[in-house]
């Protein structure tokens, strides 16, 4: 499942909007009023510049309006769209942060005037990654408890040499995005006894790559505190037993917020792949969720890394 990675700086551009929506339904493993999607809105990087195309599917019986929550990395903000609903058995789709430049600054490469953002940019804000929740509503804004959708994005790269590519995005539910039984699954699927608020990852062959992860918060009242932890490997050397280590990571995620964490490398001949452990120091109530990236060194492409019991909810589909 390989994706291209926004690497660039988020900036606060737009001030969150007033909370008016409840954290995930992960306990409700029926519940399908709303999904998840990774997303960003017009970020310029160095060669390229990046959006989100949206598709919503409306598989109600009525029809519903809708809520847009987005967990970014410069705060949390919303968006209600109480006009135009969308019809029973219907579908629509969306645009947030593309738009072109009025040239490029022939030192930097970076944009002279942008163009006037579009109407989505205006809402959920630009320069911005995160998580994106779309949730069924009625006019007023109170969730729509008998509404039933589906939905996928697709991360849209235009490269500054021309042309541009995409990469699809599976939505989640709140029960899948939640991990209720994250805990209780290993890389392979097999089921067993486990912590419900720790993710494991282990990645494929990785050698002179960037790594990282990407953790977002759900719970608009409380921040939480995570952490990643030491990786060691231990092999025959010259002098006898050796033993190398990569260091873990400790940090904070604020409340409605996505964060980026770089994550160090286990560096020896013999290790290709990578085991690593995100955790919760405190009871999150499963309103969390994270994935790994790696970036290559040279070439730059990247690939995103899902837990266990994600990969295998995608491979189902």
């Amino acid at each position: 499942m390989f994706q291209r990675i926004l690497t660039a700086v988020a900036a606060l551009l737009l001030s969150a909007a007033a909370v008016s929506a409840s954290p995930l339904r992960v306990n409700d493993r029926d519940y399908r009023g709303a999904f998840t999607i990774p997303g960003a809105g017009r970020i310029q990087g160095q060669t390229a510049r990046y959006w989100t195309d949206i598709k919503i599917f409306n598989d109600s019986d009525h029809q519903i309006y809708l809520r847009f929550e987005l967990y970014s990395t410069a705060g949390y903000r919303e968006a209600l769209i109480d006009v135009n609903p969308i019809a029973a058995g219907g579908a629509a789709g969306y645009t947030w942060g593309s738009g072109y430049t009025n040239g490029l600054d022939p030192v930097t490469g970076l944009p002279i005037t942008p163009d006037p953002p579009d109407f989505w940019a205006t809402k959920l804000g630009y320069n911005v990654m995160g998580a994106l929740r779309i949730v069924a509503v009625h006019q007023d804004g109170t969730d729509d408890e008998s509404a039933v959708l589906h939905g996928s994005g697709r991360l849209m790269v235009a490269p500054n040499s021309g042309g541009y590519m995409w990469e699809s995005q599976p939505g989640f539910t709140d029960y899948e995005l939640g991990g209720v039984d994250r805990g209780k699954v290993t890389a392979n699927g097999t089921l067993l006894p486990g912590s419900p608020e720790s993710v494991s990852f282990i990645t494929p062959y990785l050698k002179n790559a960037r790594l990282a992860a990407v953790v977002t918060n759900f719970d608009r009242q409380h921040d939480l505190h995570f952490t990643v932890g030491e990786r060691c490997a231990q092999f025959l050397g010259p002098n006898g037993l050796e033993k190398v280590c990569a260091a873990g990571a400790s940090f904070d995620v604020p409340r409605g917020e996505t964060r980026r964490v770089p994550i160090e490398m286990l560096e020896a001949h013999f290790v290709d792949r990578q085991f690593v452990q995100v955790g919760v120091n405190e009871h999150g109530n499963h309103n969390w969720s994270a994935f790994l990236t790696a970036v290559d060194d040279e070439t730059n492409d990247s690939i995103v890394i899902w837990d266990a019991l994600s990969e295998r909810l995608l491979t189902q589909r």
